[in-house]
């Protein structure tokens, strides 16, 4: 029985059944990197390897590719796609993807319950490609907008090159389908583009993934022998802190902000030191005071008593939240809102 079983369909329940054990257990391993971005991209493994399995199980006639096990796959390629979008926003350090962004495997879902088998019966493969590079595209113009916004300067972090090497993948694996598709009767492009795919992807996973400290090493490297030194922008830094409120938290460490922004510690603090002059500390306890200064003129934070703002801040301590706050500004708090309050 066994040896009629076409080897391309055993690579693939190979590819597949591993792809999805090394997800799981990606969930679990929140240490490698970011949380948002590694359930994410936990998430993009088992939804690959899932599909993987299912295409080995169906062509090599183990499995009729059919009611609930075509609603799961299509349902499953859907959710990869809008996976693949929110793990590159992420990446990128911007908002994650909203609900909106994971309507379509919703709807699909629904319809295929309340319409039934004359709905996702007529879902073709074609249509799951498509709304897959409508993502891609997506997460190619977010990138470019990243680009664009001037925040490539210096080595990119290990995310960064992360999300250049899957948007490159992917729109492999996708032009790969199209010709599939187009072109009529090819046994060989059926075999070949599952293997290509998974091929690709578990050299992306591998590599940058699993080798991660000798691809940031040649990275560093590269970066040093073409400009004869490590320079990295502070500002896109500042933005993110900013932007994402990082400094609201009351235990932020250099070594908790680093794992945040994808950074060794030891980077992170040097980064700090040589652009602002100043310890890991005073450059959060700036993003801090901007904060309760904005909080000491706000009316609906008339009645909030000193004290109360420095925490919402993420100031631990009284004495720290004003030692900061005439450190930038020169006056204590209380001294700032009644200033204000008569000017």
């Amino acid at each position: 029985m066994y040896s009629e079983i076409p080897i391309y369909a055993l690579l693939n329940l190979f590819a597949g059944m591993n792809a999805m054990i090394i997800g799981a257990a990606f969930f679990r391993l929140k240490n490698l990197n970011n949380a948002k971005i590694g359930n994410r991209f936990a998430g993009i493994l088992v939804c690959v390897g899932y599909l993987l399995a299912v295409f080995a199980l169906t062509n090599s006639m183990w499995l009729r590719y059919g009611g609930f096990l075509k609603i799961s796959h299509d349902a499953t390629a859907l959710l990869l796609g809008a996976l693949f979008l929110d793990y590159v926003l992420c990446a990128l350090q911007r908002k994650p993807l909203s609900a909106w962004g994971y309507a379509p495997v919703t709807l699909y879902l629904l319809m295929s319950v309340i319409v039934g088998e004359s709905f996702f019966e007529r879902l073709e493969i074609v249509h799951l490609v498509i709304t897959n590079i409508i993502y891609l595209l997506a997460a190619l113009s977010i990138y470019i907008a990243w680009i664009a916004g001037g925040l490539s300067s210096g080595p990119r972090p290990q995310r960064v090159i992360n999300v250049e090497c899957l948007l490159l993948a992917t729109g492999i694996i996708y032009a790969l389908q199209f010709i599939q598709l187009g072109v009529a009767n090819s046994s060989l492009l059926f075999v070949a583009v599952p293997i290509m795919g998974a091929c690709i992807l578990f050299l992306f996973f591998g590599v940058f993934i699993f080798f991660r400290p000798l691809s940031e090493r040649f990275v560093t490297l590269a970066m040093v022998k073409a400009t004869g030194k490590l320079h990295v922008d502070l500002s896109h830094i500042s933005t993110v802190i900013r932007e994402q409120e990082l400094f609201l938290d009351l235990g932020l460490t250099v070594s908790g902000l680093a794992r945040q922004l994808d950074y060794k510690p030891r980077e992170l603090s040097g980064l700090i030191n040589d652009q602002m002059g100043c310890s890991f500390q005073g450059f959060i306890n700036g993003f801090r005071t901007d904060k309760a200064k904005a909080l000491l003129i706000a009316k609906e934070e008339e009645q909030t008593s000193i004290e109360a703002i420095g925490l919402l801040c993420g100031f631990r301590s009284r004495s720290t939240f004003y030692d900061a706050f005439r450190r930038n500004t020169g006056k204590t708090p209380g001294e700032y809102r009644k200033q204000l309050a008569t000017a």
